[in-house]
């Protein structure tokens, strides 16, 4: 069984933990359902026990209206017999002690009528006879009531329900509590009095607990709209079994509240909860065992399964291990991009090649290949298209070669191609490579022509190890760039001691920087007219260890190339700035002209480098002059002239150098913050025997004159040539013909240089 099978399997049996989530969610449901059925049963108990309390407080309640209604018969006869007399009181007395009833079950106190001010007769402000029944059955006519009843609150409440029946209290009065059934009496429509008949509460109190049938344990109690408890049948005792319910009375403004003791019903609950809880512990320690068997059987079946997951496993590494080997091996001979062969077997195919060579059975070439401007592709297209034109190069080379040549891919847009062929042949074979990239790629759209240089070496017994074969390839391929590109270059000495030169100088201009081996020697330059020094040009030369003093041509090109210029430029500046307050005392109102390399104008801190050095000698902006080219403007215009004016801000001249070398002189000159124009020796050097160039620098003095710049002669080395320039009104000349470049020594020296 493959080792997915056994997985699958191990996946599928190894603790299926949702048979254990079954036997707990059922045991867990049907705990649940217990504890429901035991809350269902206690809550029930508690609504019967509920049930029985309410059918109590109706009972009260209907007594209660029971009691009430023979009130209400009476006050309704009362007012409709003693309301309309007016100012006979003999005979309202009379009506209202034949009204009155005189069984002794009677719960009524009393009963009267009380006229509202002058409704009675004029005579008497407030009239109010009131019938007492005494405990022994006597009626009693009490006349003498004439307190001021209209501020009663039971009075204004009867008048507020406007012959309506008013139910009030309980409420006290003399001591003794009442529930009074008011009813306010009118005629044509103006308010005559107020009929009432009072219950005494105690009674009414009474009344209702046998009605409710009130046990032993039971406490019933009314209270009043004020929140007074009346009536009460006792004290509701302590503790947590009792169970308290209120009924709003419809017949009067108060509610009935009954207190009973469920010590019994709160038994029989403790009785249904210890059940379900017994219930509950069964069910769970029947999971638990349960559990516990499904949990043993799975570590029964995880132990057989792992044992064979540990097989199949050890069988499935064994199996990856030789894929991986296999895979490995590819990768480390196979190019990852282009699926062509990298530098390992390429080097092992070339050793083997020495080896033929050295047996002279058979002749090879290598030839090293690198795209033209690669770099483009990749800046304008994306990396991505770069890639693809990589793996199309590949697949063309591939194909295109024949199945003798290796191909390999070095890196980068790097090609290698080992070829079976003579001295004679590997010319040929490097046009037909040359031939391949000449078809056109297309990429995004986009038709390109992708150029190649190639650097050709043929094996011979000269060379022990492949590596060396290489690096001579990449030379000639350089070579071959050098001269133009889209060409191959065979390999000679040449090129390699060319290579070991560059390589040398290099590094001695590294060390050169690191010790200051660079210094300004000072060329003058002199006024026209009057033959007079009034300035000079700072040149840089090089102490180069055991080569002696080199001059500027010699290495500033390649300083430039492999970006060391700038630290060149930045030592002459201080150089020239420690000499200028001595130069200055010599040649007073002089200024010296510093030249600046393209790559240093369009840096960012050639103005900071200027003014620090001014600042750490002390001298002043005018006394320095920065002299930069045409091309180094052109090169990048923006940044160039970002700089300049910031020269110029700083209070140093600039100066355009090699003037009529550029291809927009015209167009920008106007724009930028220049004081001189330096005409280029190609210019002066014909002067005297050549008509076109004294038109030429002419129009470049006419020009400078209309811009308001001077100008100067470079190259001036005799007395024919100073003529030309002094009749073409050029402000400043310099050469050989007055001084070479001196070093500061020579120029302060005792006999220093003079001009006649």
């Amino acid at each position: 069984m493959g080792l997915e099978a056994v997985e699958l399997e191990a996946t599928r049996y190894r603790r299926p933990w949702y048979w254990l989530v079954v036997l707990f969610a059922a045991a867990l449901l049907v705990t649940g359902l217990e504890s429901a059925v035991a809350r269902s049963r206690a809550d029930q108990n508690v609504a019967d026990f509920r049930s029985v309390q309410t059918l109590r407080l109706e009972r009260g309640e209907t007594a209660i209206d029971d009691f009430i209604s023979d009130a209400t018969q009476l006050v309704y006869a009362e007012a409709g017999a003693v309301g309309p007399i007016r100012g006979n009181r003999t005979l309202v007395e009379r009506l209202l002690l034949g009204m009155a009833p005189t069984r002794s079950d009677r719960v009524i106190y009393g009963m009267g009528v009380f006229y509202a001010p002058g409704a009675f007769d004029t005579g008497s402000r407030l009239f109010g006879p009131y019938v007492i029944l005494n405990p022994r059955e006597r009626l009693m006519v009490n006349t003498e009531k004439n307190f001021d009843y209209p501020k009663l609150t039971w009075y204004r409440d009867a008048v507020d329900g406007r012959g309506n029946r008013i139910i009030d209290g309980p409420y006290s009065e003399d001591g003794i509590s009442f529930i009074s059934v008011l009813k306010a009496f009118y005629r044509n429509g103006r308010l005559q009095g107020v009929a009432s008949v009072d219950t005494r509460a105690p009674d009414f109190g009474a009344v209702v607990a046998t009605a409710m049938q009130k046990g032993p344990l039971d406490v019933v109690w009314i209270t009043s709209r004020i929140g007074e408890r009346e009536f009460s049948t006792g004290t509701v005792p302590p503790g947590p079994n009792r169970i308290e319910q209120s009924l709003r009375l419809r017949s009067v403004s108060a509610l009935l509240h009954v207190s009973t003791d469920a010590t019994a019903m709160a038994k029989e609950n403790r009785l249904v909860a210890t059940g379900a809880i017994a219930a509950a512990g069964l069910i769970w320690t029947l999971t638990v065992i349960f559990a516990v068997v499904i949990v043993r059987g799975w570590r029964v079946r995880e132990a057989a399964l792992a044992s064979e997951l540990r097989e199949a496993r050890l069988r499935h590494e064994i199996e990856t291990a030789k894929k991986l080997e296999t895979s490995l091996r590819k990768a480390a001979f196979t190019d990852a991009l282009t699926g062509l062969p990298n530098r390992t077997p390429f080097l092992q195919r070339v050793s083997a090649a020495l080896a033929d060579v050295r047996a002279e059975t058979a002749s090879y070439a290598v030839l090293f290949i690198d795209l033209d401007r690669f770099n483009i592709v990749n800046e304008t297209l994306g990396h991505i298209a770069g890639d693809e034109l990589l793996k199309i190069v590949g697949r063309r080379l591939r194909d295109e070669l024949s199945p003798e040549a290796m191909v390999a891919r070095l890196g980068g847009d790097e090609f290698v191609v080992l070829a079976q062929v003579d001295s004679a042949g590997a010319e040929a074979f490097a046009r037909h490579v040359l031939s391949i990239f000449k078809q056109p790629v297309t990429l995004q759209s986009r038709t390109l022509r992708v150029g190649a240089s190639i650097g050709v070496v043929s094996l011979s017994v000269d060379y022990e190890r492949p590596g060396e074969l290489l690096r001579d390839a990449d030379i000639a391929m350089f070579h071959a760039k050098l001269a133009g590109r889209s060409r191959y270059a065979f390999f000679d000495l040449a090129m390699r001691l060319r290579v070991a030169e560059e390589s040398e100088l290099e590094h001695d201009l590294r060390l050169g920087i690191e010790r200051r081996e660079f210094f300004a020697c000072y060329q003058p330059l002199v006024d026209v007219g009057s033959n007079a020094i009034c300035s000079f040009e700072a040149l840089v030369r090089w102490r180069r260890p055991e080569r002696g003093l080199v001059g500027a041509g010699d290495f500033v090109r390649f300083a430039e190339s492999r970006g060391m210029i700038d630290a060149i430029d930045v030592i002459v500046l201080e150089d020239v700035c420690a000499h200028a307050a001595a130069i200055g005392a010599v040649f007073p109102q002089s200024s010296i002209a510093v030249n600046v390399s393209a790559a240093h104008l369009a840096a960012s801190d050639l103005v900071p480098a200027v003014a620090s050095s001014l600042q750490a000698h002390d001298l002043s902006p005018s006394v320095l002059k920065i002299e930069v080219t045409e091309t180094a403007v052109m090169s990048n215009e923006e940044l160039a002239r970002k700089t300049m004016t910031g020269l110029r801000e700083l209070g140093v001249q600039m100066v355009l150098d090699d003037f009529g070398q550029g291809h927009s002189s015209l167009a920008y000159l106007q724009h930028l913050p220049i004081s001189g124009l330096k005409i280029d020796r190609s210019f002066i050097e014909p002067l005297g025997t050549n008509s076109q160039s004294a038109a030429i620098v002419g129009s470049v003095v006419t020009l400078a004159q209309t811009l308001g710049l001077y100008t100067v002669a470079e190259g001036v080395e005799n007395a024919s040539q100073l003529g030309v320039v002094r009749s073409l009104g050029v402000d400043l000349a310099q050469g050989f013909l007055f001084a070479p470049a001196l070093t500061a020594e020579e120029l302060l020296s005792p006999l220093r240089i003079g001009v006649g």
